[in-house]
């Protein structure tokens, strides 16, 4: 992902996702779960961002799923992924869940 896309992602994420999950880097929960914690990490360490954006794209956000767009959902991605502490590179993440599912959340050391 690149940091513009995790911009982009901020800005939705902050529209559309904050008020049940929080701040990406708040400690304790309000009403869903948390998106940058050790049980998030551990929930996706073996998963891939094509299961993620599948996620998003079809459940959230809760009030209206299925309602993001496919870069609108790409962007989340690249923003969970920097809430991660995952470098941003040079190029964005692709919309075609099909390569996604190929990237793994947290790539093995």
């Amino acid at each position: 992902y690149t940091t513009e896309q995790a911009e982009r992602g901020a800005a939705l994420y902050d529209e559309r996702c904050v008020s049940c999950h929080g701040e990406i880097r708040q400690m304790t929960p309000d009403m869903a779960a948390l998106l940058a914690d050790h049980t998030f990490r551990a929930r996706w360490s073996e998963r891939s961002l094509g299961e993620l954006f599948e996620m998003i794209q079809v459940e959230m956000p809760q009030d209206a799923p299925g309602s993001l767009s496919s870069q609108q959902t790409t962007d989340l991605v690249a923003f969970i992924l920097r809430g991660n502490r995952r470098p941003a590179g040079d190029f964005s993440l692709p919309e075609d869940v099909e390569t996604l599912q190929a990237i793994p959340f947290e790539p093995k050391p």
